[in-house]
């Protein structure tokens, strides 16, 4: 029984984590919605340095962010995972109640958010986004995920 409520404290510590790490993203994602649904502002933010700038990569950099700014799929895919961030948070905290008061919770947030991760890591080296920080990031994102995972995991084990 000792060892369950160690198991349960580590699940509902890096559950806290990654509650912590979902809600800035979710802040900071909330933040680009009025760029989402009026990308004007933007563009035209990018147009003017446009001009102003002389290197050719810079440039071409530059116009494929406008087209990907004013991409409606673009647009469409950033709400949805603003939604799905949104939804996971709430999953996170609710989570975090029921660990708290030692209760097994559900997997399917965690493996949601694997799956979100593993999709953005497709669609990067798809788009020939091939940054090593950035991905190194994202992984290393996962990790507080990944513990929960596996200590929910060790709980389920303990059971039977």
């Amino acid at each position: 029984m000792e060892q369950q409520a160690k198991i349960f404290k580590k699940a509902k510590t890096w559950n806290m984590v990654q509650l912590v790490l979902s809600a800035i993203g979710t802040v900071f994602s909330l933040l680009t919605i009025p760029t989402l649904i009026n990308p004007s502002k933007s563009v035209a933010m990018l147009e003017k340095s446009l001009e102003l700038t002389n290197d050719p990569n810079l440039i071409a950099s530059m116009e494929q962010s406008i087209q990907l700014t004013l991409s409606p799929v673009y647009r469409i895919y950033s709400l949805a995972t603003i939604v799905l961030s949104t939804v996971l948070l709430v999953c996170y905290i609710l989570a975090n109640q029921k660990l708290k008061q030692q209760i097994n919770v559900s997997k399917i947030p965690y493996y949601v958010y694997l799956g979100t991760v593993v999709l953005s890591l497709i669609i990067s080296f798809a788009q020939g986004n091939f940054a090593i920080g950035a991905i190194a990031i994202t992984l290393i994102g996962a990790i507080p995920v990944i513990l929960v995972l596996v200590n929910l995991f060790k709980l389920d084990s303990d059971e039977e």
